[in-house]
């Protein structure tokens, strides 16, 4: 059985890796993200590479994964925001 600390570990790791999805399935809706700002484009960006680089030099896999489809995902946002907003 897993214990307290890997459940924790993994509910913050998968939440961490979705909390921008519904921001970009209403930017794609609705085309308009003038209202999201840029800061926290920029600081979702950099936290993720900071989190890459932090997973990498401790080889932890799953870190490195869930960084990996977070920063994607504001790369996402920060292309429709230059698209739409």
């Amino acid at each position: 059985m897993p214990s307290f600390t890997a459940i924790i570990g993994t509910g913050a790791t998968v939440l961490s890796s979705i909390k921008a999805i519904p921001q970009i399935v209403k930017s794609l809706r609705t085309k308009r993200l003038q209202d999201l700002s840029w800061g926290w484009i920029v600081l979702g960006l950099v936290s993720s590479y900071f989190w890459i680089v932090y997973g990498l030099l401790l080889a932890d896999v799953p870190l490195v994964s869930s960084s990996v489809v977070t920063i994607g995902s504001f790369m996402v946002l920060f292309y429709l925001k230059r698209k739409y907003g």
